[in-house]
């Protein structure tokens, strides 16, 4: 009689369903022979296919004859990208150190890349692998949660093991201890942990264009009208004889319409050995009633300059608080920007224009403020790792 409750207790659990599985943060492949890839599927991926990002070890261990297949695949791929890799390296250090300084942080890495590409002896194997997939080969795919992809690529950077299967909330608990923001928009790169791609030319100069961008002064403009002027750093006050000059540049350019001073700006910057630059255009429309800031990418190719990706916010004065632009008074850029009004000559800016141009002011502060976040999202998603520590100093 002792053992009835028992009796009735195993009764009740082998009625009981099973508890369902936890949620991670990969994506789940299923293959045409039933067995699951774990890993992060890319986008977009070529037509007919999908392109799936997987931990190498994992894939041995788990998918041995698949892991087999994709490694003798990837091989020939592999040689030839790391030769087209080595060869644009080179040429990229040819043409930028003559204008470099000692310490150039882009230089160190391109030594640091051609040292790594170039050692016959050192391991080719990646930590992760990029497979390709095509439809005949997938049953089906199961995609993450929102936002559980970001958490995959940080688990992957902070090279814990089996996070493949770590349930989700524990994978988060796991990165802020790394102090690490589980949740976020801003892109993780994984390039030192991928092997060399094979990219097109359009491919490489865009990266390497957001590289000089991201790391290079100069390289950064703001152009409203016909008048082009060095981007300020944040904060800083706006140069008067930079924009005195800007306004004798526009005299000429009256007299001179096929003059372009974006032109002579990028003229200037290809001789210094660059291939990118960034322009944010303002544009106010006459009746002061809106706001339009455009930020684009500049590549040169073959000696000639192309947009290679543009972010862009409209803001209203009006939909801003009636005294939106009562801050921006003592800011130093917009103080110049009244001083030198009134120090050409034409006279003092009488408060009411200045309140509505301070309004205007802040829509395109705010303005300014949405495109430079969603350009720098943009660049750090295509700018190499200069200043990631190389795989020997880095911390276990």
């Amino acid at each position: 009689m002792v053992l009835a409750p028992l009796f009735v207790l195993a009764a009740l659990m082998i009625g009981e369903d099973p508890p369902p599985p936890a949620v991670t943060a990969v994506d789940q492949i299923t293959l045409r022979d039933g067995k699951v890839l774990l890993g992060q599927v890319v986008e977009p991926a070529p037509r007919g296919t999908h392109v799936v990002l997987v931990r190498r070890a994992w894939a041995k261990a788990e998918l041995p004859d698949w892991s087999a297949r994709w490694e003798r695949g990837e091989a020939p791929l592999l040689r030839r990208a790391r030769s087209q890799r080595l060869d644009r390296l080179s040429s990229w250090r040819r043409s930028r150190a003559p204008f470099a300084n000692a310490d150039d942080s882009i230089l160190a890495w391109i030594d640091r890349e051609i040292a790594r590409l170039g050692d016959q002896n050192a391991s080719s194997e990646s930590t992760l692998m990029s497979v390709k997939l095509s439809r005949g080969e997938v049953r089906s795919v199961v995609r993450c949660p929102k936002g559980a992809a970001r958490m995959l690529r940080l688990g992957w950077l902070s090279d814990f093991p089996r996070v493949e299967t770590m349930p989700l909330d524990r994978l988060s608990e796991s990165l802020e201890g790394r102090g690490f923001a589980a949740e976020g928009g801003s892109p993780v790169s994984l390039d030192h942990l991928l092997p060399v791609p094979a990219e097109t030319e359009a491919q490489w100069t865009t990266r390497r264009a957001a590289t000089e961008v991201a790391m290079d002064a100069g390289l950064k403009f703001v152009r409203t009208g016909s008048v082009l002027l060095p981007e300020p750093e944040t904060g800083q006050p706006l140069q008067v004889g930079g924009a005195l000059s800007a306004l004798s540049d526009l005299t000429r350019l009256l007299e001179d319409r096929a003059s372009d001073p974006l032109a002579e700006a990028l003229g200037k910057i290809a001789g210094r050995g660059r291939i990118g630059a960034q322009v944010t255009e303002l544009v106010i429309s006459p009746d002061f009633t809106a706001v339009r800031v455009n930020a684009t990418l500049w590549v040169r190719r073959a000696d000639r300059w192309f947009p290679a990706g543009s972010c862009n916010a409209t803001v209203r004065p009006d939909q801003l608080a009636a005294n939106a632009g009562a801050p921006l008074a003592e800011d130093p850029q917009v103080k110049g920007l009244f001083n030198l009004v009134e120090s050409i000559g034409l006279g003092q800016v009488p408060d009411d224009v200045k309140k509505r141009s301070l309004n205007v002011g802040a829509a395109t502060q705010k303005a300014l403020g949405q495109v430079r976040s969603a350009m720098l999202d943009e660049l750090n998603g295509l700018v190499f790792p200069v200043n990631e520590a190389p795989a020997a100093e880095a911390k276990p």
